[in-house]
């Protein structure tokens, strides 16, 4: 039993670091070995049953989180829906973090002076050790789109539309030196779900949106993808 009880042990805390459930890092779950090995222990035998009532009591457990992080999946699926169902036709305004035009620097602007998306744009970033001690930023979410997709392609704003009019050809590459159109997109909305979402679940980790023209949004927002 105490070797049974180190893998389950072990399998609970691989499945914590994807969760972020911190409740499978409990006294139910980790101490198992620890408990057995006490020496009060032995007023217990270890039988079937008792083995089957700790599962029973941790799948009981993780049926709970799978139903409620299924449901903040559907939350982020039923609000993109809708925003999709609502979007504008008119031309779209403002800028989208992409993730390959980050800077940890505030811009020095003048007080009438805009910046153009083709810009670096500043993101304000912590440390926070849900998130593996990386530096996120929980105000907003990035945007990233594979390499050979130009990221400031208007038809990419509109995520469902023909991602091949984006995409860089061999032996031709979309002007980005003049490219000063403010890339808006409909999903913009979605931040608020992502916040809302992390409020109703502190341990809740990444969140993602991706449409089939390469445009992946993910929240919070942070340095890590570069391909």
């Amino acid at each position: 039993f105490d070797t049974w009880a180190t893998n389950l042990e072990a399998s609970f805390l691989k499945l914590q670091s994807l969760t972020g459930e911190e409740y499978l890092n409990s006294v139910n779950f980790k101490s198992f070995s620890q408990v057995y090995q006490r020496s009060s222990y032995g007023k217990r035998d270890i039988t079937e049953e008792v083995a089957k009532e700790f599962v029973d009591g941790a799948m009981k457990k993780l049926d709970q989180i799978v139903k409620q992080k299924s449901e903040l999946v559907h939350n982020i699926k039923r609000h993109t829906e809708e925003a999709y169902r609502t979007r504008s036709s008119d031309k779209l305004t403002g800028c989208y973090y992409r993730a390959k035009a980050i800077t940890l620097f505030p811009p020095l602007l003048t007080v009438n002076s805009t910046q153009n998306c083709s810009e670096k744009q500043f993101l304000d970033v912590e440390r926070n050790a849900l998130f593996e001690d990386k530096y996120v930023s929980m105000n907003r979410s990035v945007v990233h789109v594979p390499t050979n997709v130009y990221d400031l392609c208007e038809s990419l704003g509109n995520a469902f539309s023909n991602p091949n009019s984006c995409i860089l050809h061999q032996y031709y590459i979309f002007p980005t030196a003049n490219a000063t159109i403010a890339v808006g997109n409909w999903t913009a909305s979605l931040d608020s779900v992502f916040k809302e979402n992390f409020a109703a679940d502190p341990s809740l980790k990444w969140q993602y949106f991706g449409s089939s023209t390469g445009f992946l949004k993910y929240y919070p927002g942070w340095l890590g993808i570069s391909y």
